[in-house]
This record gives C-alpha cells, structure tokens and sequence, in this order.
C-alpha cells in the first residue's frame, strides 16, 4: 500500500511502512482513498441496538451515505472503552440476546451486500469464551477484515497477534494522545489497517469541540508510522469531521450516532436522522489538494 501524505519535517529518519496484509479489504480501501485524495468516513453501530434487523438497515443506510469502512461493536457486559452512551446501547443489547454470533451474522449481512470492509469492536474475554482461534475463524468466515480489541494491551497481546495474522484480520491498535513517542512507535510497528487515534483522554462519547491538541498528537504520529491515522472518539457532526479530517485519513463517529437512535421517536425516524448526518458527514469531509 503506497504511505499516506506526511509533513516534509516527517521524511528524514522515516520508518519502514507498516501495511496491513497485501489485498486485505483495509489496504484496498485505504489506497482506493488515497488514490481519490479524500479521509474515510467510518461510522459505528452497537451490534443489537435498537434490535438486530435495525443493525442491518443502518449498516446498509451507512454505505448508501458514503462509509467507507463500517465499525460495528459487540456487546458486552464491562464495555471499559466506551463511554454511557455506547455503554447503555450494549446493556439493551444484551437484553434483547445479542451474542458474538448474532453480531457476526449481522456482519455477515452487510459484507453480502456491499464490498465496504468491516472492523469489529470486541473485548478479548468475548473471544477467549469461545476459544480464541476458533472465535477469530468465525469472525474471517463472516467477511470482517479487522479488529479492535481495546483490552488488549500489547504486552498482554503479544501470545494472541500471531493468531490474529494467522486468520488474515487487521489488527487495529488505540493510540491516546497521553502515549509517549516510543510507545505510539510500537503500538503502529503491531497494528494493522489504520492507527486508531483516540482524539481525548477517557472514554468514548461526544465532545462539543476538537481537543486543541489533535493536530500535534497526529503529526507526531506520522513521525513514527507510515499507517493510515483515523480519529475517534467525541466526533459529534460535520464541523468536528471537517477539521479532523484536514489533518487525518479517516474519521470515526459512533456516540453521536446511538444518541440520535435513542432519542428518537422509534426506529425509523432515528434510522432517517443517522442517514442525514452521515450525508452531512460525508459532504464536511475535505478533498485534499
């Protein structure tokens, strides 16, 4: 995959490129953009929430209003990375049976209906409940390309990524802007797909503006890594995403998503109002020159 524009300050002592596998789904995307000049937009969904033929309608609306890459989370019961919006979305989920096997036949739905690749948001107990090989076979077998596992650290990680690579899933890793250069060297040097760059310290919900200090935490990415760089956590609409994707190769958006689905009035007025949003989204997002 050919490196995403980086500043000139970047190239001297430049790092080897780090690609996800060669055809993986992320890779063609990721250089499809490039290509085209243009961030990813990559919404996400609770698996379940509202219900899971809800799930597989916003996946689709998701893809008709520009997702270049979809994220779909899960359930589970100690959601450590999410914030009380995502979290009450995957108790209600919970509540209405949703299981790692429902959310792979959601994902299974979506990869049928278009080539937009799929990255699944899980935490490592769900995986090693049912066996951890034997759980990242279902997940390949479903046409997900990639994980985030946001409990697992890379220490912690170490005896599980060659199963990962094994199944020929991208592992996607977390970066806070708190990481010392070293550490965003090494969680780079092990992800693949994209660098997920957690815009602010804490958990995941919206945010009324982008942290002052993104722009400094990404180009001090670009220092260390040759990978995509996507931005998440607080995206809360198009002026947000305009910014972020100036300076980044994709944006993520998912509380602000679950917001407007549980505060609507029923399903398919909050179906309707996630598609407009994404449409905003897509259009707020910049061309590079």
């Amino acid at each position: 995959m050919a490196s995403f524009p980086r500043p000139a300050s970047a190239a001297r002592n430049s790092p080897a490129p780090r690609t996800p596998f060669a055809g993986s789904p992320l890779s063609a995307c990721f250089s499809r953009l490039l290509a085209e000049r243009r961030p990813a937009l990559i919404p996400y969904f609770m698996a379940g929430f509202p219900s899971a033929a809800a799930t597989r309608d916003l996946l689709a609306r998701a893809v008709d209003a520009g997702a270049d890459v979809l994220e779909l989370g899960s359930p589970f019961s100690d959601p450590l990375a999410d914030g009380p919006a995502i979290q009450q979305a995957s108790h209600h989920a919970l509540e209405n049976g949703m299981t790692l096997d429902g959310a792979l036949r959601i994902a299974e739905a979506s990869a049928a209906r278009a080539s937009v690749p799929i990255v699944l948001m899980t935490y490592v107990n769900v995986l090693l409940a049912g066996g951890f090989e034997l759980s990242l076979a279902r997940i390949r077998s479903a046409g997900v390309a990639g994980l985030i596992i946001p409990d697992l650290s890379l220490e912690a990680g170490r005896d599980l990524l060659p199963s990962v690579r094994a199944a020929r899933l991208d592992l996607v890793q977390l970066a806070a802007p708190t990481s010392p250069t070293a550490r965003l060297r090494a969680l780079a040097g092990a992800s693949r797909g994209f660098l997920y760059m957690v815009s602010v310290t804490g958990v995941t919900g919206v945010r009324a503006s982008v942290a002052s200090d993104l722009e400094a935490f990404v180009a001090r990415a670009r220092r260390v890594t040759e990978l995509p760089l996507c931005v998440g956590f607080g995206v809360a609409g198009p002026e947000q995403a305009a910014r972020i994707g100036r300076i980044a190769d994709g944006v993520v958006i998912g509380s602000a998503l679950v917001k407007l689905l549980r505060e609507a009035d029923g399903v398919p007025q909050g179906a309707a109002r996630v598609q407009r949003l994404l449409c905003a989204l897509r259009r707020a997002l910049p061309a590079r020159s």
